[in-house]
């Protein structure tokens, strides 16, 4: 049985949390996450903004649409799996032909083709924060699941959210330096 969209939803928001701590710590040399983008149904594929830390602004910031479901065993990419691509598109040349380059909010993205890339091995790090995080993340929340998020400056951050029940893709931006608790989200 093939997966759902709906199971795409809930394994985005799985990756999308682990993802979070890339925010401040670069999976490959200075290569840090600068969002995670939802994609539209029926697109089961991960878009990811890659580029210098949130605050420094820079031309180089750069999406990758991974595919989340594994080309050869079909089944979905692990979130390390998604870092260990990342780590190897951000290592090693990759050569791309244009009609795996298209362009979403102003920033070009580029097709992942996961039968040609033999990704990077995991790090001790992240064999430690896979840990960590497993460890302080036993259940989802119960009322909604983070999709995604994208930092718009320093100061703004865009959230994607949807519910369990609802494919429906909510958007809130905060100021995080001036919210002292996570905000209420809005009904959906």
């Amino acid at each position: 049985m093939s997966p759902t969209y709906q199971d795409f939803l809930k394994h985005q928001a799985e990756i999308t949390n682990h993802l979070l701590f890339y925010l401040q710590a670069p999976f490959a040399k200075s290569s840090y996450i600068r969002g995670v983008l939802p994609s539209p149904a029926p697109l089961q594929a991960l878009r990811v903004v890659i580029g210098p830390p949130i605050g420094k602004t820079s031309k180089k910031v750069i999406g990758h649409e991974i595919p989340l479901l594994h080309p050869t065993h079909n089944n979905f990419l692990t979130p390390q799996d998604v870092i260990n691509v990342l780590r190897t598109l951000h290592s090693t040349p990759q050569f791309v032909s244009n009609d795996q380059v298209h362009t979403i909010m102003g920033i070009r993205f580029i097709q992942t083709d996961l039968s040609t890339l033999t990704p990077t091995p995991p790090t001790q790090t992240d064999k430690t924060l896979t840990t960590l995080h497993s460890l302080t993340t036993q259940t989802p929340h119960p009322t909604f699941r983070l999709q995604g998020f994208l930092a718009l400056t320093k100061n703004r951050l865009r959230l994607y959210f949807s519910t369990p029940n609802s494919p429906t893709i909510t958007t809130t931006e905060i100021h995080p330096s001036s919210t002292p608790q996570p905000p209420s989200l809005p009904k959906t």
